[in-house]
């Protein structure tokens, strides 16, 4: 059985139809956009009010990301994608697939912020990743995975990024049952929904458009949902006043960031393209392991002060062995069907 680890020859080429290969590309994109993402929160767009910079950074990020995916896809486009030419309508139904699955990442990273700090931060961010199990049904019904292999490796992935993200051994663990409900029927559902959508397009509208049409709809639906939010807290004012004074001194380090996501997202959706989406989420996990050594590095070499880190080496010890669990999770995860190409 052919499969989309399986190949004598390592060219781009090759790589460019395999999924797991892609998957990890992607993982090490969205690595390197969680440190710089970090980064922007703490040292870059800072209010008293953390939800405040967490609306603008949404904001801003939404309308650079969307301009910057033009200018990305015109340098990077034919390479990830030789068949991509410009960014196209396709069709209705393309559209409309393309609306549902940026809108509802949209929505769902709106309801993450709803229960962010209702909890152990571990706890919320492996909650938060029960997709994964989502998916896994979804292509054990459309006969393209062995529920038990994913489960397993999804299982392993999904304790692993909780171990990876603990921040204080003696904090204990705890999460509020609006957070339990939130994140493992809400927002689980809607990422896991979202990328059912991409999977059913991406062959029709290709996986580099598909990514700048998804992106645009996040970023409108993001934009109402941050504006609304602002309003309904009370804190409009602040949002406006912080977004004029910040944005273009954030420009830079935005633009940096929506290149790291342009490369996590497209990537991601051109593994889909060529494996299940349950495997390729997985896989994907490992930009939790790669992000803890990265952020090491850059740590050592940054200017003192932009990040902060742990100093319990527990935690360290801790760290490491959700990565030894996320590593092998991938390793025991059903290697990606490489389905065969019907346009």
């Amino acid at each position: 059985m052919e499969t989309g680890i399986r190949s004598r020859k390592w060219g781009w080429s090759s790589l460019r139809t395999n999924a797991t290969a892609l998957a990890l590309i992607a993982a090490l994109f969205s690595a390197l956009f969680l440190v710089n993402d970090t980064n922007i929160l703490h040292n870059i767009i800072v209010s008293e009010n953390k939800r405040v910079a967490i609306l603008v950074y949404l904001t801003l990020g939404s309308w650079v990301g969307v301009l910057a995916n033009l200018v990305y896809n015109k340098l990077f486009g034919r390479f990830i994608e030789p068949a991509f030419s410009r960014e196209r309508w396709v069709s209705s139904r393309v559209q409309l697939y393309s609306f549902m699955a940026g809108s509802l990442a949209a929505v769902s990273t709106f309801v993450y912020l709803t229960v962010a700090g209702e909890g152990d931060p571990s706890i919320l961010i492996a909650l938060s990743c029960f997709s994964i199990m989502y998916l896994a049904v979804y292509d054990h019904l459309k006969a393209r995975e062995k529920l038990r292999g994913v489960v397993s490796a999804g299982l392993l992935v999904l304790v692993g990024a909780a171990l990876v993200a603990v921040q204080d051994m003696s904090a204990g663990i705890h999460v509020t049952l609006k957070a339990l409900f939130l994140l493992l029927l809400v927002k689980s559902a809607l990422d896991a929904v979202s990328r059912v959508f991409e999977k059913e397009i991406v062959k029709e509208s290709g996986s580099v458009n598909l990514a700048f049409w998804r992106f645009l709809w996040l970023a409108v639906t993001a934009t109402i949902l941050a504006f609304a939010w602002a309003s309904f807290a009370g804190i409009r004012n602040v949002y406006l006043e912080l977004l004029g004074s910040l944005w273009l001194k954030a420009l830079p380090w935005v633009a940096l960031t929506m290149l790291l996501a342009y490369g996590g997202n497209t990537f991601r959706i051109l593994a889909q393209r060529y494996g299940n989406v349950s495997t390729v989420a997985i896989v994907g996990m490992a930009q939790v392991a790669i992000a803890v050594p990265l952020t090491l590095v850059i740590a050592g070499v940054a200017p003192s002060g932009t990040f902060t880190l742990p100093t319990d080496p527990k935690v360290w010890a801790v760290r490491f062995v959700g990565t030894i669990l996320i590593t092998f999770g991938i390793l025991l995860c059903p290697k990606a069907k490489k389905e065969k190409e019907t346009d």
